[in-house]
């Protein structure tokens, strides 16, 4: 038995176009082929899917956490602002202390001048006084008044008169 070469060439053909005429034992590799890659891209899918919910619950939590760290720091900055501020208005008001008592100070200064000018003062009047009082109670007797006094004696009236001033003086001041 002999097969033609149109024969052959016939089932060729045949045999290319109905591949599902196989038969039941039959193992097509390809077919196992595309169902593992199926499997595999099946399994890369549900893989990346779940990666992709992981990841999206990862970031989730990372934007609650920054949202937190931005409050907290709002929060510090606000403090700090405030902290400032008191700060600020504590120095100001130390210096305006320190103004007020070195103000105090000079014045209390000037006071202490014035104080000594008018103790100056009061002093040159009461002397100024004392010598008027002196020149209006001292008469030198006319035996002193000339020129050929006996100066002994007009030595001792003047101090006669000048012991009885300072003793009326003392009394009377």
């Amino acid at each position: 038995m002999q097969i033609e070469p149109d024969e052959i060439r016939s089932y060729q053909q045949d045999s290319f176009f109905n591949q599902n005429t196989k038969k039941p034992n039959e193992v097509n590799p390809f077919t196992i082929f595309l169902s593992v890659l199926a499997a595999i891209l099946f399994a890369w899918f549900i893989r990346a899917t779940y990666i992709e919910w992981q990841l999206s619950q990862v970031l989730e939590v990372f934007n609650q956490e920054i949202h937190l760290v931005n409050e907290q720091s709002q929060r510090n900055i606000e403090r700090i602002r405030q902290q400032s501020i008191a700060m600020q208005e504590a120095a100001n008001e130390h210096q305006r202390q320190a103004e007020a008592a070195a103000y105090q100070h000079k014045l209390a200064l000037h006071q202490q001048e014035l104080v000594k000018q008018a103790e100056k003062e009061a002093e040159i009047e009461a002397r100024s006084n004392k010598v008027d009082a002196w020149l209006a109670f001292y008469k030198p007797s006319k035996a002193c008044e000339s020129e050929n006094k006996n100066i002994i004696n007009c030595g001792n009236e003047y101090a006669r008169a000048k012991n009885k001033f300072e003793t009326q003086w003392e009394a009377t001041h």
